[in-house]
């Protein structure tokens, strides 16, 4: 606790204050929307969800496409939505497997609409917001350290490789995975699954995430098979906290101006 001192016409006016101190807030996670469509098409919408504002809005997105690489555009929302990282699996481009984001202030309700350039089908998406992140940067790029994609044939697990976090303790994992068999998705003892999405048409994606650093997250199943994956380090904000107001003040009246503090 210090002490301000304010001089005043009849005598001295004094003030308690407390310094401020930086603290970081945990992260949270709301889910928002997940689902998928199975009809062959290059426009896929989501039903209705609101975001919040200047919160981190998270879609995972995998889709099915003719054996090509095909790419995405988002819209909705009132939000700009920006690609973080995506990867096509080995086989001919057959697993479209993609991380979009996008913050805003002033968010609307409705759907997300999903293009693509090409007929693709098997589509699946999960959206979740996340809170107490950086805001820093446009459309959440300040929430967002480092993303990284991993493609793989014939295996039973997928795991991109992260660097070390900037912050090992208060930073978040997220990871969203694809692969060719309709079958259960195993997360890694310690994440959250946000939502598995099997279409009946040999597709699996699903999500996870979880507070703190894993530099190798890990998803798995139980029948060998063509994958892809994406993962990424979400930044958690600093915050001040402390009062950092006055806690008492004499002779309010009298203030005219604060000296040092």
């Amino acid at each position: 606790m210090g002490l301000l001192e304010l001089p005043g016409t009849v005598d001295d006016t004094q003030i308690s204050w407390q310094e401020h101190a930086e603290a970081l807030m945990a992260i949270s996670r709301t889910a928002l929307e997940s689902g998928f469509n199975t009809t062959d098409g290059t426009v896929f919408t989501t039903a209705s969800f609101t975001p919040s504002a200047n919160k981190l809005v998270l879609v995972y997105i995998s889709a099915r496409p003719a054996g090509r690489s095909e790419t995405a555009s988002l819209s909705g929302n009132g939000l700009t939505w920006v690609l973080v990282e995506g990867e096509q699996d080995t086989e001919g481009g057959m697993r479209y497997s993609a991380l979009w984001r996008a913050m805003g202030a002033s968010p609307s309700a409705g759907q997300l609409t999903i293009t693509f350039t090409a007929s693709m089908r098997n589509a699946t998406w999960e959206i979740s917001e996340f809170d107490n992140v950086d805001t820093s940067g446009t459309n959440g790029s300040g929430a967002i350290v480092q993303a990284v994609k991993n493609a793989a044939s014939s295996v039973t697990s997928i795991s991109p490789t992260l660097s070390s976090f900037g912050d090992a303790t208060n930073n978040a994992t997220y990871m969203g995975a694809t692969h060719r068999i309709d079958e259960a998705q195993n997360v890694e003892a310690g994440f959250t699954e946000l939502s598995e999405q099997q279409t009946g048409e040999a597709h699996t994606g699903s999500a996870m995430w979880k507070v703190g650093e894993d530099l190798s997250p890990t998803i798995d199943w139980a029948t060998s098979a063509n994958a892809v994956a994406v993962a990424c380090e979400i930044k958690a904000v600093a915050v001040v906290g402390g009062a950092g107001i006055p806690v008492s003040l004499l002779h309010r009246n009298q203030m005219r101006h604060m000296l040092n503090r």
